[in-house]
């Protein structure tokens, strides 16, 4: 299994996308926090993720829609779906 160096968040609720990115960044990881699906899309066109860490249910852009459209980006990402 490759090392899993940079995680993309997609959360609508800031205080937790403020606690995981303070927790992923102190255990060693690179982290980008984006509250809607759409921001998620950019980023994941834009640079390279090996983990997306995404609610279900976000503004914009749902996370199962999310699914869809990183998986068509990046076919081998790593998805953690939150609820």
């Amino acid at each position: 299994m490759a090392a899993i160096h940079s995680i993309l968040i997609a959360d609508d609720e800031p205080s937790l996308r403020h606690v995981l990115t303070v927790f992923l960044t102190e255990h060693g990881y690179e982290v980008r926090a984006v509250a809607n699906g759409l921001e998620a899309e950019h980023e994941l066109s834009t640079r390279q993720f090996d983990i997306l860490i995404s609610d279900v249910r976000m503004p914009k852009m749902e996370g199962f829609a999310l699914i869809d459209r990183a998986l068509a980006l990046v076919p081998d990402l790593t998805i953690l779906m939150m609820s």
